[in-house]
């Protein structure tokens, strides 16, 4: 395992986007939590919180907890959005949460915007990415770690060609392991 200068907890929703690290560094599950699906400690830890702003919240809730002063909490997962390719690997500026029907979310200047939504959506924008889980995650964050130590990194998984309908759980790891070299770029540079 690389010698990390920050410990870093990696969350994600579903054990297909947690495969490609929990296999690259060899982590092992742990039981010493009993809402927590983790993988590795300190200083590299994979978090699986679930499907959904609400599991997300409640999992890095917990897993803030127990969370070294210094730790790096980085949400990694997939995402749908209009005009980027399959497989891109975005950093949005801003998450925000908006019901499809209310509107579209703000975007950043010259950045994109995170838009979680509570069910799957294929009401595609540019600049907007849809995921399910970064308002929860960042909202558990606030309340008990400061958000300088919180990113969030979308692959896209979906978009105006590629229906979201036809993710399967190998093309999800397949998808963030290719981005494994870049990720390892910003665990270094932390």
């Amino acid at each position: 395992m690389p010698d990390f200068k920050v410990p870093i907890c990696i969350v994600t929703a579903i054990k297909a986007e947690a495969a490609p690290f929990v296999n690259h560094y060899k982590l092992v599950k742990q039981a010493k939590h009993p809402l927590l699906q983790q993988y590795g400690e300190p200083p590299l830890r994979v978090v699986v919180t679930g499907i959904g702003q609400k599991a997300c919240f409640d999992a890095v809730i917990a897993a803030s907890q127990t969370a070294d002063s210094n730790e790096v909490f980085i949400n990694i997962g997939i995402a749908g959005t209009a005009g980027l390719a399959v497989g891109s690997l975005v950093w949005p500026a801003e998450c925000a949460r908006q019901s499809i029907n209310s509107g579209p979310p703000k975007k950043a200047q010259g950045g994109l915007v995170m838009h979680s939504v509570d069910t799957p959506c294929e009401a595609y924008e540019d600049g907007v990415i849809f995921d399910m889980e970064a308002r929860g995650f960042y909202m558990a964050l606030a309340t008990n770690a400061p958000l300088q130590r919180a990113f969030c990194a979308k692959v896209i998984s979906d978009n105006e060609r590629h229906s979201l309908h036809t993710l399967e759980r190998a093309h999800v790891s397949d998808l963030v392991r290719k981005q494994l070299p870049a990720f390892e770029l910003f665990f270094s540079s932390l």
